[in-house]
């Protein structure tokens, strides 16, 4: 059976590293960021989101994807979609909220992360109240690609800056492994206190 493939991707500004404001995007209008998510959407299986995320898309939008998507909750959470065999094989998308990203790299789900940094080169980004998700060191940076959109976005002409992070591999065994297996080795221990 094929393994499981995880991607995350997210936007942030580049200066500011602003990620989201209230239950939204700091900005609107950057055309080209959203067709390179929908290019990785495309090629999913299933799109993970949390159900304020949901929010947020557009009904139009959410439309074209509501067959792909999986909700993320306290119910229904990112370890049970990693250990459920059904997803076995499958190309999985984790799209957000900033919570589930975050969760998802410190424990080192994803097999590789595309970050679009975008410079707005009118206006600055002012108003934020999050920024994009920490990475850590198991994902290194493997591909850089510079993006010049013709549209403008409501802040004016911008570039994307597209980071592809891959995790890494320690000879056959990933990080998110050994990371299962040390947590596994201490809840053991502990109830077997």
């Amino acid at each position: 059976m094929a393994n499981t493939y995880y991607t995350a991707m997210y936007a942030v500004d580049k200066k500011s590293h602003a990620f989201g404001l209230g239950d939204r995007l700091p900005w609107s209008g950057a055309k080209t960021d959203l067709e390179m998510l929908f290019m990785e959407i495309e090629k999913s299986d299933i799109v993970l989101l949390t159900r304020n995320m949901i929010k947020t898309i557009p009904n139009s939008f959410f439309d074209e994807i509501k067959n792909k998507v999986q909700i993320v909750s306290q119910e229904n959470s990112i370890e049970s979609f990693y250990k459920d065999d059904k997803y076995k094989g499958s190309d999985i998308l984790i799209l957000g909220g900033h919570s589930l990203f975050q969760k998802c790299i410190d424990y080192n789900i994803p097999d590789k992360i595309i970050v679009n940094e975008l410079s707005f080169m009118e206006k600055d980004i002012l108003d934020w109240d999050c920024i994009g998700p920490r990475i850590n060191d198991n994902y290194i940076k493997k591909d850089f690609n510079v993006i010049y959109p013709k549209e403008k976005s409501n802040h004016g002409k911008y570039v994307i800056e597209s980071i592809l992070y891959k995790r890494v591999w320690y000879g056959n065994v990933s990080i998110h492994y050994i990371h299962y297996c040390i947590c596994f080795f201490r809840i053991s221990n502990y109830l077997a206190k």
